[in-house]
């Protein structure tokens, strides 16, 4: 190996080119990078004029100046010049430049010479760095040895240990290696843990399957000790030489070294190495990776010479593998992402080199495909399994089922016979496989491969590349034992390696199978239905083939009711699901003519129909990808179909899908990483395909509309037109309105909703400065319009107004509308309103305009003279949008006699009739109420209001005021109603409930006082409906007059499995009082003598006790314990109440309990848990936490007389441990 000596006199021989190249590397080494070389020609060893000769920027981006020489004589001034050079650099200040770095090959540089040039950077606030021959002799034999190989022809040692930039370039410049040269993410907690694993020990071993990232922690965990410790770091990596040799001469005293020795199952003298450490006083933290399956015979190695500490790594979830490739490679196409994750299957190093492949358009030299990176990513455990063949089957069987259940063999006696190996052979192999951590057995009894990456990947090499098992028989036989899993191989198998010959590979063995089991019927019906789309033509022969021999069913399809929101997605028909496959298929043309030909045979299935040509076949995220092929087919099909017949079937259709397409923004869902939704949101383009296709639907629904027929939906189409603007394409809105700006020509000025449609369009048409006033201005400048647009109370000049300052506004427009209004126009008026009224019922998309009414009204106060003709028109034509008549009634009151109001209110039938007289009663001045008026208003009572045409909010507040005449008013008017809600239940919330919201407006107790279970009735009825009673007040009131009262409500409660909290808040609210804990076990009694298996009331203690605090929770406990011990009714029906509480807490009842009842029978009723458990994600965690309870339980159990007590706690345990290997074999079965 090279000495000190050779190696300064090779570095003092090298020419200015090379010299400049070889301290570029080396301050790379350093740790200065990106750096920018000036003084170089690029490609060449030839010195450029640059100045500075190579440049850096700090981490404040201030730049750090390097300048080279080999020049020797004169070297003082050549130096002085240089360092001028860099303080009068164009465009730079030496406030810029933080720092100047001087190499050179000169021996001797004096003291003096050292102090004026530093001195000189210093006063302008520069550090200066003198680098001569000797530091770079020193530093290329103890720490840079690459760079005697690469620039001085010299070995210095085995090339084995490296600095940690080093390592990390040595590793990127192979391009099969995942690159370490990135982002650290993620790992947070783990680094932080290994930084404290390091403090107990100084021997950390890393260790997790292969591409969970080992390496690349290790290097970021050495590179921040490095700065919190200031060690050096050592990287070390067997190729397969000693190293014993290297790492002896490498050590100093009085240095702190932190060693990274990357796989340490590789290392040949790791065990020398061990022992050289032990023997030498060196101060060392060690950092080593180790695969799996390897860690045991390292872990004793160790343990020979030192106590280590373990750190596992767990291979990373899909969000995470997202997250690691965008932050280093800033891919954003999610099918890309995708894919990565789907392939890579949290193997981070997998995915890492094929966002490489995805990033670099070029991809690399070695890479052509992910099939070559598979193979060289896989091809040391493929070479190895090779040498056993049957290994090689096995895990092939394994990668393709992905689950075996190991106790099941014989189900798979078929897949064994195609594979040929033996059942035993194949046990065998599993134990083999499992020692080599390429699968994981499950309690003996479930294989699953580890590496589902590999899985992938063998299923290709070994069934398909290199035909060891057929894929032909084991799809044949597996697909019938599970047919999700092997429809899930086809796919994988094409979308992973997505190759052309591959592809038809696969496709030509599903055909063989289709062909050898067609003539099974039954079996062909399941495989005909999985792989339909392999043989399209032969597909759509059968179908149409079974279409022609149905009948035509008659039926009406505009009778079906679109919902708001209605999920539209799912198809239930056999036939139709079939065809949504074929979207952006060559075959689509001919699969949408055979399903409108099956629409006129079975119209009844409509939706059906209509979700496979919006749902299926329309616009969604990967629309534009295929140029709007299967959009444009079915647009044309459509067209078509109703163009050759206009029944009215096929038109109802036609206008549904229609305005489907017509939309301009659409949305579209996709399921990504098994159980994660991608929301997209898409607008079309202004193309000339785009406007071809629409301009064809826009033309037929104009002939639809001549039609007369089906007028409604295509004006909603126009209506909903657009409604985000924000986002849509401005040309295509103007290329649509020029088609459709034609159907006016049938519009008739006197519809307001043509009137609305049209304010609509013009709002359109200016949002994209096209004009089309002329043919819009009738609709939105007649009197109708007007009135409905004043009235609406919707204007964007009141954005930025309050309430007040709207109210205002709104009402000067309406005033500043009827100021010169006659009688004559209040009729026009009011028969308008009433129009409106009743449109708005059965469109609505003609918005209210109640606001506007109320408004109208309140302006009319001082028109006293039109007022009571007004409302007397208002009544005629039956209240239009039925507006609060209380306000109407109070001016009425004072414009006319009571006698004269009753005469106006009663001179018509209106469907507002029973709510006007309601409010005439409750609000006639009080001086007029009579003995007469009184009966008069009971007799009215007596006449049920309709619910459709009634407010039910009916405040009794005014009730009072009939006391004067009636001191049993109350009572009275409440029997009268009783009679009725059972026939009439909506009376409950008409009269009842509305009042009880308004506890504080009415002395319950005072008013019902001649009959106080009448109260009681209202309140249980009312209760049993809504929490009318939130802080308990009348509960309470109720009790403290009749304590009967607190039984009747307690029976009142409704059966368990139901959250009944309206019957909480009133309980609570009696034990509140002093006497908690005697009314909580009153309570606690009855509700449990009431109690029955099939109707516990247990769950109404627990909320009881949840709304206390934990004092006087345990002190009831604690009570009812010490009351009750040795009846086991109310201590079951306790524990019961209380199964939810803490488990420390719970611990404490059973021990006061078992110290007072010893009985193991008593004992044994107890309920120790809920009996069922219930969350999200896995249940171990919750039945660990059991078992944690019952051992906290076994603890209390002392002495011959908890014998048995404690063998049923012990069996209870052994139960849970059980339910968590039934719970672990689920969730590795189903991969939870």
């Amino acid at each position: 190996m090279a000495s000190l000596t050779d190696i300064e006199y090779r570095i003092d021989q090298l020419d200015g080119g090379t010299f400049q190249r070889f301290c570029d590397a080396y301050l790379y080494l350093k740790g200065y990078k990106n750096q920018y070389s000036l003084g170089m020609h690029t490609g060449t060893n030839k010195t450029a004029k640059g100045n500075p000769d190579t440049y850096f920027k700090d981490e404040n981006n201030k730049y750090i100046f390097v300048m080279y020489t080999t020049q020797k004589s004169s070297f003082e001034k050549k130096l002085l010049e240089d360092i001028e050079k860099c303080f009068n650099v164009e465009g730079i200040s030496t406030d810029d430049i933080s720092k100047i770095i001087f190499c050179h090959t000169n021996e001797r540089v004096s003291v003096g010479l050292d102090k004026k040039v530093a001195d000189i950077c210093r006063k302008k606030g520069i550090e200066l760095s003198l680098i001569g021959i000797d530091e770079l002799t020193n530093d290329v034999h103890f720490n840079y040895p690459i760079l005697a190989k690469e620039f001085l022809g010299l070995s210095i040692d085995t090339g084995q240990i490296m600095s940690l930039n080093r390592f990390i370039c040595d590793n990127d410049k192979v391009e099969i290696s995942a690159p370490l040269e990135t982002k650290f993410c993620l790992r947070e907690k783990e680094l932080k843990k290994a930084k404290a694993l390091l403090e107990e020990r100084n021997i950390l071993i890393i260790s997790g399957l292969s591409g969970v990232g080992k390496t690349r922690f290790s290097l970021k965990l050495c590179e921040e000790l490095k700065k919190e410790e200031n060690a050096k770091v050592l990287c070390i990596r067997s190729n397969g030489l000693n190293l014993y040799d290297d790492i002896t001469c490498l050590f100093r005293k009085n240095e702190k070294y932190i060693l990274f020795l990357d796989d340490i199952n590789e290392f040949k003298d790791f065990k020398a190495i061990l022992d050289f450490l032990v023997k030498k006083d060196i101060d060392f933290k060690m950092i080593a990776t180790v695969r799996n399956y390897a860690f045991e015979n390292m872990k004793k190695i160790i343990n020979e010479f030192f106590r280590f500490n373990l750190l596992k790594l767990d291979l990373f979830k899909s969000e995470e593998i997202e997250k690691i490739i965008n932050e280093n490679y800033e891919i954003k196409n999610c099918t890309c992402i995708d894919m990565i994750i789907d392939i890579s299957k949290g193997n981070a190093r997998l995915a890492m080199l094929l966002a490489k492949i995805v990033k670099d358009d070029k991809k690399t030299k070695s890479i052509n495909s992910i099939d070559e990176l598979y193979s060289c990513y896989y091809s040391k455990q493929i070479d190895f399994l090779h040498e056993k063949e049957t290994l090689l089957v096995s895990l092939g069987i394994v990668s393709f089922i992905e689950c075996i259940k190991l106790n099941c063999l014989d189900k798979l006696d078929d897949v064994f016979k195609v594979a040929n190996i033996e059942k035993e052979q194949f046990r065998k192999d599993m134990d083999t496989l499992y020692e080599l951590e390429l699968v994981n057995i499950f309690d003996g009894k479930i294989v699953k491969i580890i590496d589902q990456a590999f899985g992938d990947y063998l299923i290709k090499y070994i069934f398909i590349d290199k035909k060891i098992i057929s894929f032909k028989d084991m799809i044949k036989i597996y697909f019938f034992i599970d047919t999700e899993r092997t429809i899930y191989i086809c796919n994988t198998i094409m979308n992973v390696f997505a190759d052309k010959e591959l592809e038809t590979f696969v496709k030509n063995e599903i055909i063989n199978i289709w062909n050898e089991i067609k003539s099974d019927r039954d079996k062909f019906k399941i495989f005909f239905k999985s792989f339909y789309i392999i043989r399209p033509i032969e597909t759509l022969v059968l179908l149409n083939e079974e279409i022609e021999k149905m009948s035509v069913e008659k039926y009406d399809v505009s009778c079906i009711k679109f919902k708001d929101n209605e999920n539209l997605d799912t198809i239930n028909d056999y036939i139709i699901s079939i065809l949504a496959g074929f979207k952006d298929t060559k075959n689509l043309s001919e699969a949408v003519d055979l399903l409108f030909k099956y629409y006129k045979k079975k119209p009844r299935i409509f939706k059906d129909f209509y979700i496979v040509c919006t749902r299926y076949w329309g616009i969604d995220h990967t629309s534009d990808r295929n140029n709007y092929y299967s959009i444009k087919i079915v647009i044309e099909k459509l067209n078509d179909f109703i163009r050759n017949n206009f029944q009215d079937n096929n038109v109802f259709l036609f206008i549904k899908i229609a305005e489907y397409y017509l939309k301009l923004g659409f949305s579209s869902t996709e399921l990504y990483q098994k159980r994660k939704i991608r929301i997209w949101n898409i607008s079309l383009p202004c193309t000339n395909l785009i406007i071809g296709l629409r301009e064809s639907l826009w033309e037929n629904l104009y002939k639809v509309y001549a039609r007369d027929k089906f007028r409604i939906d295509i004006e909603n189409i126009l209506m909903k037109y657009s409604y985000d603007l924000r986002s849509m394409n401005e040309d295509l809105i103007k290329n649509d309105m020029q088609h459709f700006i034609e159907i006016f020509n049938y519009f008739d000025v006197n519809n307001i909703y043509h009137c609305i449609i049209a304010e609509r369009i013009k709002n359109i048409s200016e949002s994209v400065n096209i004009n089309y006033l002329k043919q819009l201005n009738p609709f939105l400048e007649s009197k109708q319009a007007q009135i409905f647009f004043t009235f609406r109370c919707n204007d964007i000049n009141t954005i930025e107004m309050d309430w007040e300052e709207k109210q205002k506004y709104f009402k000067q427009k309406i005033s500043k509308l009827i100021k010169d209004y006659s009688y004559e126009d209040y009729v026009y008026l009011m028969k308008f309103l009433k129009r409106c009224s009743d449109e708005s019922k059965k469109n609505k998309n003609i918005v209210q305009i109640q606001l506007g009414v109320q408004y109208f009204f309140e302006i009319l106060d001082e028109k006293s003279d039109m007022y009571i003709k007004i409302v007397e028109l208002y009544i005629k034509y039956n209240t239009p949008y039925n507006i609060f008549p209380v306000n109407i009634l109070l001016n009425l009151f004072r414009l006319s006699s009571v006698e004269k109001v009753k005469e106006l209110l009663t001179m018509c039938e209106y469907d507002q009739k029973n709510t006007w007289l309601w409010y005439y009663y409750m609000e006639i001045p009080e001086e007029y109420i009579t003995l007469k008026l009184k009966d008069e208003f009971l007799g009215f009572i007596s006449e049920i209001p309709n619910k459709d045409n009634s407010y039910l909010n009916r405040l009794l507040i005014n009730l009072k005021k009939y006391k004067k005449v009636d001191k049993d008013i109350f009572v009275k008017f409440t029997n009268i109603i009783l009679k009725n809600t059972k026939k009439y239940p909506y009376l409950w919330d008409m009269y009842f409930i509305p009042t009880f919201y308004n506890l504080e407006t009415l002395n319950w107790i005072q008013e019902y006082d001649s009959n106080i279970s009448l109260l009681e009735d209202i309140y249980l009825n009312c209760i049993e409906r809504q929490n009318i009673d939130y802080e308990g007040k009348l509960f309470t009131e109720l009790v403290e007059k009749d304590e009967s009262f607190l039984y009747r409500f307690l029976d009142s409660i409704p059966e368990r499995f139901k959250q009944h909290w309206e019957y909480i808040s009133p309980l609570s609210a009696i034990l509140k009082k002093d006497d908690f804990i005697e009314k909580f076990n009153e309570v606690f009694v009855y509700l449990c003598d009431k109690s029955s298996i099939l109707n516990s009331k247990a769950y109404i203690i627990k909320e009881l006790l949840d709304e206390e605090s934990i004092e006087k929770q345990d002190a009831c406990i604690n009570e009812i314990i010490k009351k009750y011990n040795m009846d086991m009714k109310k201590i079951c029906f306790l524990f019961e109440s209380i199964v939810e509480l803490a488990y420390k807490r719970r611990v404490k009842f059973i021990s006061n309990f078992i110290r007072l009842n010893k009985n193991f029978n008593d004992f044994k009723k107890i309920q120790l848990h809920s009996k069922i458990l219930s969350g999200w994600g896995s249940f171990i965690p919750k039945i660990q936490e059991r078992i944690e309870f019952l051992k906290e339980i076994d603890k209390l159990f002392s002495g011959i007389d908890y014998l048995k007590h404690k063998q049923y706690i012990e069996t209870q345990i052994r139960n849970c441990e059980n339910h968590i290997k039934n719970e672990q074999y689920d969730e590795f079965l189903y991969g939870i």
